[in-house]
């Protein structure tokens, strides 16, 4: 008689974890900090789901395990791995469960037509292929927002679901798109979705946590304890625009009148967005984004002169009229879309495109005045795109933790567009403004 299989046996989840197994959501999101089983209790829950698929589906099932590299990818192998006995080589051959284990591949085939793979999202555009029956996105707020977008093409004619697990990264896509999808309180709720918190302190199975994270509390600075330990979507260790205040920067109505309209143009097509800005500057010389144009998969010029789909050139036309924009700084990196610009009627300029430089002069503008408590810097609330990559924009990180003063190029597009306007304005105007007086004493351009 064959002994029954208990996946779990020594499985003792904590409270939070109890309420995140029961929930049949579609989609499920947890926001959880360090050491508060996240992964560990995320990765029974995709095993569970697996099977509930295979007592009710014919036919094979595929399952895709992702992070944003194969060195987090291989945390979450660990976990399937060891649950279902596939690391050690003696219980795999009489194993129940297991049919083949194929470590360099990243795949894992179980009995019942059952088939794992373990995906990186360091190239999201490869994340295409076959259909899904269900996904985990572990570390979900460190991959690039295309990567849910491939995967839930892949969900969709199998009807498959997913599961998010992540320490928060800000308000970014995960943020956005998921969590407060999954939040009752929000008014993006959708019941397909539901999310979870946890603290680093909830996980009780681990009792001497309570004094870690009190001493933690005490050591740690500030923004980095509320995201490693209370998975706070509003600390963001690694942000580069830590100025920026969605309370004090985004505007609900900018002035009517400007001294100069001006334009930021980053170029992109696919997967990659590109992105105008339209910004105005008051003669007192406060700066406002009054409108922004975001779009993936968009030729800069019509494919001939019958065309009438929509392309950039005809878009940022079409600005420049609306706005009487003195001209478009452009990222100099691609001359010929410049000069295709200008051919057609566009006033644009090459920008200076020094990053550093070109961030600290954003951040001055953000800063909020000692005497006046105004900044420089407001966005109008309809710059969506442009707001959410003002939160998420972080400085590159290593597998070892090793922050480097280099932006990491995730949804910056938005965010180079205004930079591209901030230094090249700042080095044109030079001191007669003293604020640029100052800047321009403290940076190196090149």
């Amino acid at each position: 008689m064959r002994k029954d299989i208990v996946l779990f046996e020594d499985y003792r989840p904590h409270a939070k974890q109890i309420e995140f197994h029961e929930s049949k959501a579609r989609f499920k999101a947890l926001a959880a900090g360090t050491r508060s089983g996240k992964t560990y209790g995320s990765a029974r829950d995709f095993i569970k789901q697996i099977y509930e698929d295979r007592a009710k589906k014919k036919g094979r099932l595929n399952y895709w395990v992702v992070a944003p590299d194969y060195g987090l990818t291989e945390v979450a192998r660990e976990e399937i791995a060891d649950i279902l006995g596939a690391d050690n080589p003696d219980e795999m051959e009489t194993s129940p469960l297991v049919l083949s284990y194929n470590k360099s591949k990243f795949k894992l085939q179980l009995h019942g037509q059952i088939l794992i793979e373990f995906k990186s999202a360091e190239r999201p555009e490869k994340l295409v292929a076959r259909g899904l029956d269900g996904a985990w996105i572990d570390e979900s707020a460190r991959c690039a927002e295309v990567t849910w977008s491939n995967i839930r093409a892949r969900l969709a004619d199998r009807q498959g679901w997913a599961l998010f697990s992540s320490t928060p990264m800000g308000k970014n896509w995960f943020y956005e798109q998921i969590y407060r999808l999954g939040d009752r309180l929000d008014p993006l709720y959708d019941p397909h979705f539901a999310s979870f918190h946890f603290t680093t302190a909830d996980n009780t199975a681990v009792p001497w946590l309570i004094e870690e994270v009190a001493l933690a509390r005490k050591q740690m600075p500030a923004r980095y304890f509320k995201r490693d330990f209370l998975a706070s979507f509003d600390a963001f260790a690694g942000q580069i625009y830590d100025e920026f205040n969605r309370d004090i920067h985004v505007v609900d109505e900018y002035p009517k009148q400007f001294a100069r309209i001006i334009g930021g143009k980053d170029w992109g097509f696919r997967p990659n967005p590109g992105v105008s800005l339209v910004i105005g500057i008051t003669g007192a010389g406060d700066w406002y984004v009054i409108h922004e144009e975001y779009h993936t998969e968009l030729l800069i010029t019509p494919v001939s002169e019958r065309d009438t789909d929509p392309c950039w050139i005809w878009l940022d036309k079409g600005l420049q009229d609306r706005f009487n924009t003195e001209c478009f700084y452009a990222d100099p990196s691609e001359p010929e879309y410049i000069a295709a610009y200008k051919k057609a009627g566009i006033r644009i300029r090459e920008a200076n495109n020094s990053v550093l430089p070109g961030i600290q002069a954003v951040a001055t503008y953000l800063h909020v005045n000692e005497e006046n408590k105004r900044p420089r810097l407001f966005i109008y609330k309809g710059c969506t795109n442009l707001i959410r990559e003002m939160e998420a924009y972080h400085w590159k990180q290593l597998k070892d933790g090793t922050t480097l003063e280099v932006p990491d190029k995730t949804d910056d597009h938005g965010c180079d567009s205004l930079r591209y306007c901030a230094l090249s304005v700042l080095m044109e105007i030079g001191p007669v403004d003293p604020m640029a007086a100052h800047l321009l004493r403290t940076m190196k351009v090149h």
